[in-house]
Parts: structure tokens; sequence; C-alpha cells
């Protein structure tokens, strides 16, 4: 009899073992666990390469799904720097640059929140991720166990994590024509591509993302990148750790420490009046 409970209970296991070592449901499970977060406050050490140059930065992130809002410190460069969005403004970014200058008022797509940025202050925490990564799941159905692997457990921070690595063999870059009313903006979310990456890719003809024109031919990548591994947190399962690659090497890592979800924000948290703040 203990025996016979015991054989259940290996088998059962070892079922569970096999089902979660699965590259595309761990993924999706991931992306389940995203959608479930309202609020958020971490810290992010971030590297994204531009020109060819890996620019490394620290911040603090206080974040609110819907609406969105959002505050960052940044810890380096620019030590002391803050950022602001909360909806109001006419929808700009209130920016304290620290020391004693005053507070800007900035166009959150605008060339200077975009400099040495891949991604407006909008793809904050999770969701721009988790939807890159359900549209290549839902691209490559049917071969998700070949693109899409588990590679084991990883220890990173002190904890494990599942591994998971999404690899395109066929990675490569393709010629689009630029259709009435787009942008790189509007071409890189419709396809879930890097909109910096696209403007890297161009820059011998397009100055910004916005410097486009219907009837012209650009290079834009097949995929948002041709490998990522993901870290993925045993008890959560929020990815704490990705890193993404060209086909030049690493192209942007994002690390998170400190994660708390669904803190209960106070309600000057996302105020200029805060009085912790310098705006």
């Amino acid at each position: 009899m203990v025996k016979a409970i015991l054989v259940i209970c290996l088998g059962s296991l070892l079922s569970h073992v096999i089902y979660a070592q699965t590259g595309v449901e761990l993924l999706q499970k991931m992306i389940e666990s995203t959608r479930k977060i309202q609020t958020l406050s971490y810290t992010q050490l971030k590297w994204e390469r531009i020109e060819g140059k890996l620019i490394e930065e620290k911040i603090e992130v206080k974040l609110c799904r819907k609406p969105f809002q959002l505050y960052i410190k940044k810890h380096y460069p620019d030590a002391g720097a803050e950022v602001l969005y909360n909806g109001l403004h006419n929808g700009k970014v209130l920016v304290s640059p620290g020391s004693f200058l005053p507070t800007l008022k900035l166009d959150p797509h605008g060339s200077l929140m975009r400099k040495n940025q891949h991604h407006t202050i909008f793809a904050s925490g999770f969701d721009q991720l988790a939807d890159i990564f359900a549209h290549l799941v839902k691209k490559y159905e049917g071969q998700g166990a070949k693109l899409v692997t588990y590679q084991g457990t990883e220890v990173w921070n002190g904890k494990k994590f599942y591994k998971v690595q999404l690899y395109n063999p066929d990675f490569r870059y393709q010629t689009y024509t630029i259709l009435p009313n787009e942008n790189l903006i509007t071409i890189a979310k419709k396809f879930k591509l890097s909109e910096h990456m696209i403007l890297e890719l161009n820059k011998d003809k397009i100055d910004d993302y916005y410097d486009t024109k219907a009837g012209a031919q650009i290079k834009i990548p097949i995929d948002y990148a041709q490998k990522a591994i993901v870290l993925i947190d045993q008890q959560t399962y929020l990815p704490l750790s990705i890193s993404i690659y060209d086909d030049k090497g690493l192209y942007e890592k994002y690390e998170f420490y400190n994660l708390v979800v669904n803190p209960p924000f106070s309600a000057d948290t996302f105020s200029e009046k805060n009085k912790a703040y310098k705006f």
C-alpha cells in the first residue's frame, strides 16, 4: 500500500516537472502573471546598445498600469534626476534634472526623452515584453518546441530561476515599404519589433522615428530579436532577468531587483506635490 502511494506520488511529481520544463508553457505562465499586476515597485539595472556601445543605467521605479502612471529616480547616469508621468500636463513628462535646475515638461516621445534610450517610458514594467513574447509564441505556433526551449534552472541573485531561451536561426532583415500615415513607432508596434533597432538599421536615410515617407523602402528585422534568454521566478513566474541578442551580439539587457508586486501606493505617489520629490 505504502509502495503504491509512493509510486503514485512520484509519478505525479515527475509529470509536474516535465510539464514545468516546457519552454512555451513557462512563457505562457509568465505572460499570465504579468497581466495580473496592478502596481509595481522595483530597482532596475539595464544595458542598451546605442551606436555600438552598451549604455548602463540604474533606476528606481514606481508604476501603476491602469491608468498608466510612473515615477523614476535615477542612480546613474544623471544621479538624482527624477521623472514623473501622471497623465496630466497635456501628456507631458515632468523631469527634474536634480541640483538647482528647474523642472522640465517634455514630450514622452520626443528626442530629449529618447536620447540613449531604446524605449519610451511606456515600456516600463513587463507589458511590452509580455506582448512581444505572446506575439512570437502565436507567430511560431507549432514550432515552439524548436524555437522556445527550457534550459533548466539557473541561480541568479541568490535564487533559482527557470531559464528559457527563444532562438530563431532564420533571423534576418527584410525590405518593408512604408504605408501612408506610418512612422517607425507604428511599424514597430504592428510587427512587435524594436523601433530603435529599425531606426539604427536605416540611419543612413532616416533621422528620427517620424522621418518617414509613404512608399519609401526601409529595412526591418523579421522578429524583435534573434535570441532572448529569460530567467523566470519559480514562485511568481515573473521575468526578472531578460537578455536580448541580435546578429551582432547583446542588444539590451534588463534586471529587476527589490521587486514588489501590487504595493499599496499612497495618494500622492504620482503627484509632483509629493514632498519626497523635487519637482
